[in-house]
């Protein structure tokens, strides 16, 4: 398990698969875009859970490895 984890680059969504290999007391950072903005997010593991603070604003490329894919639906 992991004391910090950084996504260097944007991404729509956090996989949870990620999120399990921190540490408790661990870090995960990253560029999260929603809505077309990106936010710096920081999300620390405790023992009581997932806790997750937006920092401000910043534009870096999407990783397509963690895009969502756009299809219809109705």
């Amino acid at each position: 398990h992991y004391d910090v984890i950084m996504i260097e680059g944007a991404v729509k969504f956090i996989p949870e698969a990620l999120v399990k290999q921190l540490k408790d007391g661990g870090r995960l950072v990253t560029v999260l875009q929603s809505n077309g903005i990106g936010n710096i997010v920081v999300m620390r593991k405790t023992d009581k859970g997932i806790s997750t603070a937006e920092h401000f604003q910043a534009s870096v490329k999407m990783l397509q490895e963690f895009a969502v894919d756009k299809t219809f639906k109705l």
